[in-house]
């Protein structure tokens, strides 16, 4: 530095690097991803030693659509560069931008940088939403249908002052892509502090879970399903428990949205299915050919796993030595959602049916790809889960002639009904009015470890399970 020149401060030197030749610059200001961690470090400093505030947001956009639709990857270069040009139109000369992997990053600084950056998000989410395309193949034009979730954060309101950049783009992607309970409320999310908390220990179970495995510290329990007409057991649904050595218990609804969110379900399930079949082929092979396992399976593992279900769950069969119809996939409410998705679950279930496998519908009602796998013939038993159990029984609910609709529907054909969630005696009688044969629930049982299923299998031959009166009132 020559004598008599003035130092460059943080925000010059953030200036000086935007406008640097380095990398693929096409859609200036958008730095590459190595670029954009520099300028944020700049920024960071820069906010550091003023009091004046950054705009950090990490924007997932998601095509909803099927890329093929467009015409190819040109195609979808194309879109992509009308993407980053309304980005670019949206935001003030205080903002810049940069590609990353789940779509953009962007960055601002100002006293009222916050007002700034919420209205541009709001004219870039309702920009990209209606956005169209030509089709270069085609000449026609296409509705591209983008999905645009937004997480930000306000800096150092909502992290306090932090020296290493890493930090507030992880806070600003937590809140875009990693929590969809928070997405379901709106797009367009502000970081919380709590976030980090549950980041964190999600984090650890997403790491233990494979400990988990080998440790045994995941158990498998198993809770009845009941003829309620001879109180004797019938079948049984397989639910696993976690014990981990620091968290302590871990509730399925917490871990299993872990293992959701990427590959490890597929591993999950498997681990899951393992642990049935041995049981099943060593304990209930031997009964009657309707006595059934049932477990749960996600949308997720079987989006995974694909074309090769077949083969996987055929193998396991055969290495465990245990008969197909000793288990039932119990297909849960987010597998049948949408009508494309149900397609593809509909092909993939009736080939595991070819194994002797069953299938049954959990939540009943909750979406279209239900109603396809029934009418088609794909499941044969239909679950009424334990909220929509309390609300069709009671006397004094708008729903209570559901049921009874329900089942003389049902006696018509070749599926079976179950209710889950029976608790009371009142219940049990309400059911056995309706002539419902089969149910499971606290009432019977709760959920047993697998030596003591089979004692209880054993005493309600002689015991029947449920309330002295098992005749209908």
């Amino acid at each position: 530095m020559s004598e008599g020149t003035t130092p460059l401060g943080p925000l010059d030197e953030l200036r000086a690097l935007l406008s640097s030749p380095v990398g693929d610059e096409s859609y200036a200001p958008f730095p590459s991803q190595p670029k954009m961690f520099d300028c944020g470090q700049h920024l960071l400093k820069h906010i550091n030693q003023v009091p004046t505030k950054g705009f950090f947001a990490v924007l997932e956009i998601k095509n909803i659509s099927r890329s093929y639709v467009y015409g190819g990857a040109l195609a979808n270069l194309m879109v992509w560069g009308e993407i980053l040009k309304i980005t670019r139109e949206c935001f003030p000369g205080n903002f810049y931008m940069g590609r990353i992997t789940p779509g953009l990053a962007i960055h601002g600084w100002g006293d009222d940088v916050q007002s700034q950056g919420m209205a541009a998000l709001v004219e870039l989410e309702a920009r990209l939403a209606s956005l169209s395309f030509v089709s270069p193949q085609s000449g026609h034009r296409i509705d591209i249908h983008i999905s645009v979730n937004v997480g930000y954060l306000v800096y150092p309101d909502d992290c306090g002052f932090l020296d290493d950049f890493t930090n507030v783009t992880r806070y600003a992607a937590l809140t875009s892509i990693g929590f969809e309970a928070y997405q379901y409320r709106s797009r367009i999310q502000r970081f919380t502090s709590a976030l980090i908390a549950e980041s964190d220990r999600n984090s650890y179970i997403a790491e233990r879970v494979e400990d988990a495995y080998a440790t045994d510290s995941m158990a498998m329990v198993y809770q009845p399903r009941v003829d309620i007409r001879t109180g004797r057991i019938v079948g049984a649904e397989a639910l696993i428990r976690w014990d981990e050595m620091t968290l302590g218990p871990i509730a399925p609804n917490e871990f299993i949205p872990v293992l959701e969110s990427g590959r490890q379900i597929v591993a999950f399930t498997m681990f899951t299915l393992d642990k049935v079949t041995k049981y099943a082929a060593e304990n209930v092979a031997h009964r009657t050919d309707d006595f059934r396992l049932s477990v749960n399976i996600s949308r997720n593992f079987l989006n995974w796993v694909g074309e090769g279900i077949t083969p996987l769950v055929s193998d396991l069969l055969e290495r465990n030595h245990c008969p197909g119809h000793c288990l039932e996939f119990e297909i849960t409410e987010s597998a049948y959602f949408h009508k494309d998705v149900a397609n593809t679950i509909k092909l993939q279930l009736e080939r595991v049916k070819q194994l002797g496998v069953t299938v049954s519908l959990d939540d009943f009602g909750s979406g279209y790809g239900a109603l396809t796998l029934l009418a088609e013939g794909v499941a044969t038993t239909i679950k009424i889960d334990t909220t929509t159990t309390r609300s069709v029984l009671s006397r004094n609910s708008p729903l209570h002639g559901f049921l009874p609709l329900l089942i003389r529907t049902i006696a018509t054909s070749n599926i079976q009904l179950v209710v889950e969630g029976v608790e009371e005696e009142w219940q049990h009688r309400a059911l056995l009015d309706l002539d419902i044969t089969l149910a499971q629930g606290f009432l019977y049982s709760r959920p047993l470890a697998g030596a003591d299923l089979l004692d209880l299998i054993e005493r309600a031959e002689n015991e029947p399970l449920g309330p002295p009166i098992l005749t209908p009132s």
